[in-house]
């Protein structure tokens, strides 16, 4: 998803204020169409500046299970391994097995994970286009970002939301929770069942016309 340039900006940038780059990529793994999403790591320099941090959530759907991990230089990450004994006492043994398993075993439970989003995702998309809410198809992750709909041009992501609920039960996040740049978009998850999806479709063309 994210430009290499744009990562080459982001090290010229911290080398010349002496700042760290924390990346978040938690669906890294969670790709489609012969997609592979960068590593931030990957650019020259970056290892001097920043440090990289997954989930295990996503790749193997062990959400809630508050466990992931950072990768960087010795010197980057020492720091975060001190400040972090001094925080709490660490994640549950077990759960560190049960993770340290998950990374060591055969990763075909991946790809059938993004290969089920994936089916969703043009599932949806091609639901969405028929009602008229037309929706760009992404590379990655199990989530649409969609601007909304032409019927409501000039009114807010929250309102939308709001309404949306109200009137079909059906929960979206505004974009205008992400910041300033996500008004004007809503975010849909694919993470119910592949059933649901149609009746999910139903319910939002009678909303939207």
């Amino acid at each position: 998803m994210e430009d290499p340039k744009f990562f080459e900006e982001v090290v010229r940038f911290a080398k010349k204020y002496d700042i760290l780059v924390v990346h978040d990529n938690p669906y890294c793994e969670i790709t489609f169409d012969g997609y592979q999403a960068p590593s931030f790591l990957q650019t020259p320099g970056a290892k001097d500046v920043g440090v990289e941090f997954f989930s295990f959530s996503k790749t193997y759907n062990m959400a809630g299970w508050r466990v992931g991990f950072v990768v960087g230089s010795q010197p980057l990450i020492a720091p975060l391994e001190k400040f972090k004994s001094f925080l709490d006492y660490g994640v549950p043994s077990f759960v560190q097995l049960a993770a340290a398993w998950a990374l060591k075993a055969p990763q075909d439970c991946v790809r059938e994970t993004a290969a089920r989003y994936a089916k969703r995702r043009d599932q949806m998309i091609e639901g969405l286009a028929k009602i008229g809410w037309q929706v760009d198809k992404p590379k990655a992750t199990m989530y649409l970002w969609a601007p909304l709909p032409a019927s409501w041009k000039g009114k807010g992501s929250l309102e939308f939301c709001e309404e949306l609920i109200r009137e079909t039960g059906i929960v979206m996040a505004p974009g205008a929770g992400f910041g300033p740049y996500g008004e004007g978009y809503v975010r849909m998850a694919l993470v119910t069942h592949d059933k649901r999806f149609h009746d999910a479709l139903l319910r939002l063309k009678k909303f939207i016309k």
